[in-house]
């Protein structure tokens, strides 16, 4: 189980049980919350649930923003768009990288495997301007999301590309 809290907040808050690919024992399932960001008082993190049934794949991926200073969610949105959902999916895949600013706003890459196949990546902004995908593609370096001040910046195709971050 992961907690957070603030210094000066007095309260710890239960974000959620460790990622585990096996369920913790559930046959055929897993899940939980991995890849943290913190800035302040805010911290996001993804949170996955899958299950495999008669064959078929069901993935749950969101991104999840909170405040520790009162342990409410800011954000919870789907990683992604799958390319091809199934009734039950939500988000793209599984994230590569994050990034959090202390207002909550915040940006990913996903591994966008539901769907997509397996080498395409989507690049996403969360902030006051609304959720937007920023680039997608099979060039994009899955670990290279980079954020200082409110610019953003990650590389694809051996060049690299820049947004905002409000």
């Amino acid at each position: 189980m992961f907690f957070g809290c603030s210094r000066n907040g007095g309260h710890v808050y239960a974000l959620g049980e460790a990622f585990e690919a096996d369920g913790g024992g559930v046959e055929g399932g897993g899940g939980g919350i991995s890849h943290f960001a913190l800035a302040g008082t805010i911290v996001a993190f993804e949170e996955q649930s899958f299950s495999r049934d008669n064959g078929s794949f069901r993935g749950t991926f969101r991104v999840r923003v909170c405040n520790l200073r009162n342990g409410r969610t800011v954000h919870l949105v789907p990683t992604g768009t799958p390319g091809e959902p199934l009734a039950g999916d939500v988000g793209a895949g599984e994230l590569s990288s994050l990034v959090v600013k202390s207002d909550g706003s915040a940006a990913w890459i996903v591994h966008a495997t539901l769907g997509h196949g397996s080498g395409t990546y989507q690049v996403h902004a969360l902030d006051r301007t609304g959720s937007r995908l920023l680039a997608e593609g099979t060039s994009i370096v899955p670990r290279s999301l980079r954020l200082i001040g409110d610019r953003l910046t990650w590389r694809q195709a051996g060049a690299t590309d820049r947004a905002l971050l409000d």
